[in-house]
């Protein structure tokens, strides 16, 4: 994950807007979290997610209808956009 957010220091300056979209346990969550970045990890399984820095909200991916609302709520919201 280190060069993954390596990447992202490059192009979204420190207190920048992260939604991490399918985040499985939030390691990349927790790290981004950890530089500075605020983070809202999305993942189905909140079972599996195991980051304590980061708030989760779970969304079903196979139901169309959710992830459209998902996305009309946090319309905007975001400066980057991970998936």
């Amino acid at each position: 994950h280190q060069h993954i957010a390596d990447q992202i220091k490059k192009i979204l300056p420190n207190g920048g807007k992260v939604l991490d979209m399918g985040c499985g346990q939030g390691a990349l969550s927790g790290r981004l979290h950890d530089m500075g970045y605020e983070v809202t990890a999305v993942d189905t399984n909140p079972a599996d997610f195991i980051c304590k820095t980061v708030p989760l909200v779970q969304l079903d991916f196979n139901d169309a209808a959710a992830v459209e609302r998902f996305f009309q709520e946090h319309e905007g919201r975001y400066d980057l956009v991970l998936g």
